[in-house]
């Protein structure tokens, strides 16, 4: 039995947002915050998930969390309602091809305001079920 290969979900989240209207905002979109703490930036990390069964090619259905880091309240909304127009358009657009797969349907299930109260930074916080699939 060979193993299934999977997307790096998580990557290509990151490339497919770079690509896009969230990326013309801000080309700080990243796995995990870097030390300088850009902002605005956006960090989209894996908080769940996993590999939907009884499909022929490795299908990954991942739960994202994406942090939207501005300087202020309406910079963090503005930056969170355009991924958030990005996820929920990502069906319709066809997806976005990737070198390893495709990542092709978005689902947002929580947008929430959550500034970070240590560094007195903005934040909003969207969290997507996001579909992709090897190729």
């Amino acid at each position: 039995m060979i193993a299934a290969s999977y997307v790096d979900i998580e990557k290509t989240c990151v490339e497919w947002l770079k690509a896009g209207p969230v990326g013309a905002i801000t080309q700080s979109i990243f796995q995990s915050m870097p030390g300088s703490s850009p902002v605005p930036s956006v960090i989209g990390s894996r908080v769940g998930g996993g590999p939907m069964r009884g499909y022929d090619i490795p299908t990954d259905r991942a739960r994202m969390s994406f942090s939207c880091w501005q300087t202020s309240r309406t910079g963090a909304y503005t930056l969170s309602a355009a991924l958030v127009t990005e996820v929920e358009n990502l069906a319709q657009s066809g997806g976005y091809v990737a070198p390893t797969g495709l990542l092709y349907v978005g689902e947002v299930i929580n947008w929430i305001w959550m500034p970070d109260l240590a560094s007195n930074t903005p934040r909003y916080v969207v969290d997507a079920l996001m579909v992709a699939v090897a190729v």
